[in-house]
């Protein structure tokens, strides 16, 4: 097992580690197992990488979703709040965000670091 490898548990097919950022707070971080993310010591760098850009990656997120046309939904409902991030590839993920106050969510495709479809539950 890699010290990366340690940082997170297997769960129901995926990895799953609880990640804190200063501005951002707590949220759960998934690495989904079909992409072989934690077996190839050659990846353990990878995932650092990973993590030491999720906020970068999170704060512009959050900025797609608000200029988004979820943005009406997200001011009325005072802000969102980080709650996931998915990696389903190397080049693709996803953040999921609380709605504060509406119990939706809203999740931001990045791909290739560049953020490109917003989603958000009905």
């Amino acid at each position: 097992m890699n010290d990366v490898q340690s940082m997170f548990k297997h769960e129901n097919g995926s990895w799953v580690a609880i990640q804190e950022c200063d501005r951002l707070g707590r949220f759960t971080l998934f690495l989904d197992d079909n992409a072989g993310f934690m077996f190839l010591s050659s990846n353990a760098s990878r995932v650092r990488d990973l993590l030491d850009s999720l906020e970068q990656i999170i704060v512009a997120a959050r900025k797609y979703a608000i200029g988004s046309v979820y943005g009406p939904i997200i001011d009325a409902a005072s802000g969102l709040r980080i709650d996931g991030v998915v990696l389903h590839g190397w080049n693709d993920l996803r953040v999921w965000f609380s709605i504060s106050d509406s119990g939706r969510m809203v999740g931001v495709r990045v791909r290739n670091g560049e953020c490109v479809d917003v989603y958000c539950d009905h």
